[in-house]
């Protein structure tokens, strides 16, 4: 039945803008309109890199859906992962229209959106249970709680506050995020992670000296592995002016 929807609603998405047929086609996976997966992956396409297991080789690639509304859908359709984003810090609407163009004769198509997002924020809280998160200007806070608010997004807690001292009535957190470079992993912020616990943080005040840190708490302490290089700003606390 749904290969049969599927060829019924192909001629009506290749009649459509192709950004529109994108945009519906999220809007079809968001409604349960897909196939799904009736029986699990052969065991010899199991696939484990950087220490993730994936059932089969065989994903989808970030651009399709930027901002996680249907990364459910995509794996119970059989796909071995999905990739999220382009994702930004704040939203931005990317490059003008029109900006995806179809190539018929070469079974192609060019996409040049830029990255339009609706920001991390939004992003992580349909990844999530609940999100809290801190934002150091009023002004900042009030307009991303509107804006959240007309996305449908309830499971985001957020305060104007110093970030550096982390939200400890909250905690503790099963993975804590920082956007901005400290000198050291900070002890305030790794002592509200929860024991198993995951921080993603940039380290280095030189910005041509970073690296982005993944810390681990453990029943003893913490493990620490270096993901690489990376460029942050730094991070301040609340009493220092921009």
């Amino acid at each position: 039945m749904m290969s049969s929807i599927a060829d019924l609603a192909l001629p009506f998405l290749r009649a459509l803008d192709p950004e529109h047929a994108h945009e519906v086609t999220l809007k079809a996976l968001e409604a349960g309109l897909y196939p799904r997966q009736l029986n699990p992956d052969d065991k010899r396409l199991a696939q484990n890199i950087w220490g993730l297991d994936f059932p089969n080789p065989i994903g989808i690639a970030a651009g399709f859906d930027k901002n996680a509304r249907v990364p459910g859908a995509i794996l119970n359709s059989g796909f071995g992962f999905a990739e999220i984003g382009t994702v930004t810090p704040r939203p931005q609407s990317g490059n003008p229209r029109p900006r995806v163009f179809r190539l018929p004769r070469n079974g192609a198509m060019i996409n040049r959106l830029g990255f339009n997002s609706q920001g991390h924020a939004a992003v992580l809280a349909r990844l999530c249970r609940r999100l809290y998160t801190i934002e150091r200007h009023p002004q900042l806070l009030e307009r991303a709680e509107d804006r959240l608010g007309r996305l449908g997004l309830v499971n985001i807690t957020a305060l104007t506050g110093d970030g550096t001292l982390g939200w400890p009535e909250q905690a503790p957190f099963e993975r804590i995020m920082v956007t901005a470079a400290a000198a050291d992993v900070p002890e305030i912020l790794l002592g509200q992670l929860a024991e198993g616990g995951i921080m993603v943080l940039p380290v280095g005040l030189d910005e041509k000296d970073q690296h982005l840190i993944r810390v681990r708490r453990t029943e003893t302490g913490a493990e620490t592995e270096d993901l690489g290089a990376t460029r942050f700003v730094p991070l301040i606390d609340a009493g220092v002016e921009d």
